[in-house]
């Protein structure tokens, strides 16, 4: 063969090989460009997955502590008891009494563990929610001028409330729950409500899921505040071309803004009144410091099976009422 017959007999493996060295390159920059947007689906589909998980839970736990209500008299601390224990899956493991050793040195917490804890945090939040709200309603009185209502935040990591009734509904001190004709003499539409015990369970849930987990609750803020954020999810930028740190900064100073009622229209401000306004100012700071809560609630009703007292109602908002101490 001579050589020029052989250098032709080589052209074809030569043409082939840098085909395929061509349709390498072609892959890696393939992969390379979709691969953010692949992993960014496969966590958030696992973060929304463990939330509709949480909100299902939160479900189950609206409903055992409207069932610990009607036979405790609607006492709140009952009532957040049983929604407590009801999420504590949610919140941390609790699949063996005391826990176990893992690998690498690392405890798996137990059930015990996880309520001790997650009930001192729990009674410790709603400690001070109910402190400052004290304060709050006294200082309103007092300066009827000057309303301060909602100012603080919300801190409460698991709040347990009686929606209905209220205790200015209450014509008196106990009202007999299988007396629903005419109780003390009110009507039978308003003995009917009186002992419909209504609860509402919020959980301040902490996003888990590493990446998915601050995109979620930067853009949640973002729709919040009316911010409106463009481009790559994980490069996203606002109106105003503000990116990285200046962008998580406007997003965070404009859902704090929507704490404070500052610089919102009026619908805004209507929107996110009371206890969601101060949500989202414990929500925004938290995300500053890398924890990402996202608010979950729902509400379970039940027909009273014991006598319903006044004193373990909560007022409606902005209605101030002073506990009488020989009642």
């Amino acid at each position: 063969m001579t050589r020029a017959a052989a250098s032709a007999a080589r052209r074809p493996a030569s043409r082939a090989l840098c085909a395929l060295r061509a349709e390498r390159g072609q892959t890696a920059v393939e992969a390379a460009l979709i691969m953010p947007l692949m992993v960014f689906l496969i966590l958030g589909i696992i973060q929304l997955t463990m939330m509709q998980q949480a909100r299902l839970m939160l479900e189950y736990a609206a409903f055992n502590a409207a069932r610990a209500g009607i036979v405790w008299n609607a006492d709140k601390e009952m009532m957040t008891n049983a929604a407590t224990l009801s999420l504590l899956p949610t919140l941390n493991s609790c699949d063996t009494l005391m826990g176990t050793s893992q690998p690498f040195g690392r405890h798996r917490p137990g059930f015990l563990e996880t309520w001790i804890k997650i009930a001192a945090i729990t009674k410790a939040t709603n400690f001070i929610d109910d402190q400052v709200a004290s304060a709050e309603r006294t200082l309103s009185a007092a300066i009827p001028l000057i309303n301060i209502n909602g100012l603080a935040p919300d801190v409460g990591l698991i709040e347990v409330e009686a929606l209905n009734p209220h205790r200015e509904d209450l014509p008196r001190a106990e009202v007999d729950f299988d007396d629903i004709a005419h109780p003390n003499g009110a009507i039978a539409k308003k003995a009917r409500d009186l002992n419909r015990l209504t609860v509402g369970v919020r959980l301040l849930y902490p996003m888990k899921i590493p990446f998915a987990n601050w995109i979620i609750h930067e853009s949640w803020l973002a729709a919040v505040g009316g911010v409106q954020l463009t481009g790559p999810l994980w490069a996203s930028k606002t109106s105003t071309g503000a990116s990285g740190g200046a962008r998580a900064a406007a997003v965070h100073s404009a859902a704090e803004s929507a704490y404070s009622g500052g610089g919102l229209s009026a619908v805004a401000n209507f929107v996110l009144a009371g206890k969601l306004r101060r949500e989202i100012g414990l929500i925004s700071m938290a995300g500053r410091q890398g924890v990402y809560l996202m608010p979950l609630r729902t509400s379970y009703s039940m027909h009273m099976m014991s006598n319903v007292y006044q004193k373990n109602l909560e007022a409606s908002p902005g209605v101030l009422i002073f506990d009488n101490p020989f009642n």
